[in-house]
């Protein structure tokens, strides 16, 4: 059901519940808090270049749902897939975030435009028949999963103001057009191990000019790399055709990444972003996602691995990440493409202590080599879980005798494995630690701690050896002890 609007003021706190939970006062309370927010944005206008007049919003719940909807003027319809359109929604979800955070289990916001979804003011296109000539041939398919990675924005030629500009502004240091091709390198490097084919549409090695702009190659956006690559093809790179407003060179750039993803039969769509707020305050990473059950189940584990690999450095530990994507219907990014696509928003640059660590390199690194674990994970079917060492039952030696105690792990580590073994309470020529590297799943299965018996354990309480392990990636794994009564 449709819970419309209320204005009437109740005096009370909404605390974490399901919207079906929520009594009908704080229901009421939520639809007024929020109206009021979108209000504050709406009132603002300037949303379009051609267009400074304000914009009306009308807050309402989809209660059976759990999802927020927010119907916006129809004069915004013939607009909804403008990139202008996706900043203002932007805005006006950021708006409201401190309210929607208290939904328990929210499923995201439904945008509408004169009541209507954006499919009724641009009907969906029937699907397409598999290309003639994919870029990615079956045999490759058969072979290496193929991923499309797209570094957010890029310079576009904006035909109101007649110059090449980014379509974001650097603050605190951080120019997001030119930050994400550095760091979907990174991702690219780290899924070209595990084996993936990878198309970048925004490789930032393509150091050569670009003539009109002036600029380098690896500073555009992808629809001009794609007009250069494939001309044959303008459906990708010049969907707008026909189109007048001054953005539509930016529209297209959005649009053509999911198309160009189609064409090549990727597997998985994967986008670098960082993010931004009117204020400070907002930080951390985010996945975005159209709601669809495997672009859930992708972005799941790209939370997962992105927070297991971040916190793995102290000094990174405390880095907001959350479990679960925020769904946003309509996404253009996300909504066109044919494969599951996950929106990567890995900081706010507009939030001081995220634009330091955006500009770190060994942060970038951990951060990608997570997005990359997770759609290993998810090509895999595996699930997401802690790495740590499983504790072993009591073991029994006897003294002049090593015991010999297999080692198990959870979760999914990156190889080599490193294994250290140390005993606690005890002194003497045979108390080192032992270390071994383990390169392969079989490796671990084979992999034995080993501890001694002596005279001097017999009639002392348990020998006790600490396991500890660390992968490839930097994972420390949850160590546990291991227990040996020693005898005669």
């Amino acid at each position: 059901m449709i819970f419309a609007l209320v204005t009437a003021c109740v005096s009370m706190d909404v605390g974490a519940a399901t919207l079906a939970e929520m009594s009908p006062e704080e229901r009421t309370l939520l639809v007024s808090q929020m109206n009021a927010s979108v209000k504050a944005v709406g009132d603002k206008g300037f949303f379009y270049y051609e267009d400074p007049l304000p914009v009306t919003a009308l807050v309402s719940l989809d209660i059976d749902n759990n999802v927020v909807v927010i119907d916006l003027d129809e004069r915004i319809g013939p607009r909804a897939e403008r990139s202008e359109t996706e900043d203002f929604l932007d805005t006006i979800r950021f708006s409201i975030l401190e309210h929607y955070d208290r939904i328990e289990g929210m499923m995201g916001i439904r945008f509408l435009f004169g009541g209507k979804p954006s499919t009724h003011w641009f009907p969906e296109p029937a699907q397409d028949e598999p290309d003639d000539d994919p870029l990615v041939q079956p045999t490759q398919r058969a072979t290496a999963p193929v991923v499309a990675i797209s570094p957010g924005h890029g310079l576009y030629y904006h035909h109101g103001f007649k110059d090449w500009r980014p379509h974001r502004e650097t603050v605190n240091g951080v120019l997001e057009d030119d930050i994400t091709p550095v760091m979907a390198g990174q991702l690219a490097s780290a899924l070209q191990r595990d084996g993936v084919t990878v198309h970048n549409l925004r490789p930032e090695g393509n150091v050569l000019s670009h003539r009109p702009s002036g600029q380098p190659w690896w500073r555009l956006g992808a629809r001009y790399q794609l007009e250069e690559k494939l001309p044959d093809h303008p459906e990708i790179w010049h969907a707008f055709q026909g189109a007048d407003h001054a953005l539509r060179e930016r529209d297209e750039d959005l649009r053509s990444r999911p198309l160009y993803a189609n064409f090549l039969g990727a597997d998985a769509f994967l986008h670098v972003h960082t993010n931004a707020h009117d204020t400070s305050r907002p930080r951390g990473a985010q996945a975005v996602i159209q709601e669809r059950a495997p672009d859930r189940k992708l972005a799941v584990n790209i939370l997962c691995s992105m927070r297991e690999l971040i916190h793995s450095k102290d000094e990174f530990s405390t880095y907001p990440i959350p479990s679960k994507p925020m769904p946003l219907v309509g996404r253009g990014e996300n909504k066109h493409a044919k494969m599951p696509s996950v929106i990567v928003e890995v900081g706010f640059h507009t939030n001081p202590e995220d634009a330091l660590l955006l500009r770190n390199s060994e942060f970038q690194g951990l951060a990608m080599r997570g997005v990359a674990k997770g759609y290993r994970l998810f090509r895999e079917g595996k699930p997401c879980e802690d790495f740590s060492v499983k504790p072993v039952l009591q073991a029994f030696g006897r003294v002049g005798y090593d015991v010999h105690l297999p080692v198990e792990l959870t979760g999914n580590p990156a190889f080599p494995i490193h294994v250290t073994s140390r005993a606690l309470n005890c002194s003497g020529r045979y108390c080192h630690s032992r270390s071994a590297s383990l390169f392969s799943q079989a490796d671990v299965e084979k992999h034995r701690v080993q501890y001694l018996c002596t005279r001097d354990d017999v009639g002392k309480p348990l020998a006790e050896i600490s396991v500890e392990a660390r992968d490839a990636d930097g994972v420390v794994a949850k160590p546990t002890v291991y227990k040996v009564a020693c005898g005669r």
